[in-house]
């Protein structure tokens, strides 16, 4: 069973991955504004300090996909009781066969685990 539609759709916050890459400050606006928490300018200072202490790749370069750990994005929609049909908009996007990355994460900002 999807859980957006038992739970609301209120819940759930949409961030399109190629969004949270170019502008994670913004994202992370989003997501606390829609979860009724405070985003000042010390929040956003704090983020953008983190973000140029923690550069991508410092630790080298990690590449993952399913298909490393035997599964397919039909286990993993099933697993999370997804009908086929419904696109979710967490479809892969690959370039390549070692770079398969979500094309959007779906963040659930609001509300605990049921």
């Amino acid at each position: 069973m999807d859980a957006r539609p038992r739970l609301g759709e209120d819940r759930f916050v949409d961030i399109r991955y190629k969004d949270l890459i170019k502008d994670p400050v913004a994202a992370a606006r989003v997501i606390q504004e829609r979860a009724g928490l405070t985003f000042d300018e010390a929040t956003e200072q704090r983020m953008r300090r983190t973000l140029e202490q923690e550069k991508k790749d410092r630790h080298g370069v990690h590449r993952y996909g399913l298909e490393l750990f035997g599964l397919t994005p039909g286990d993993v929609n099933g697993a999370l009781g997804r009908s086929p049909q419904r696109r979710t908009g967490s479809e892969t996007s690959c370039s390549g066969p070692w770079s398969c990355r979500p094309a959007r994460a779906t963040l659930w900002a609001l509300g605990g685990r049921s």
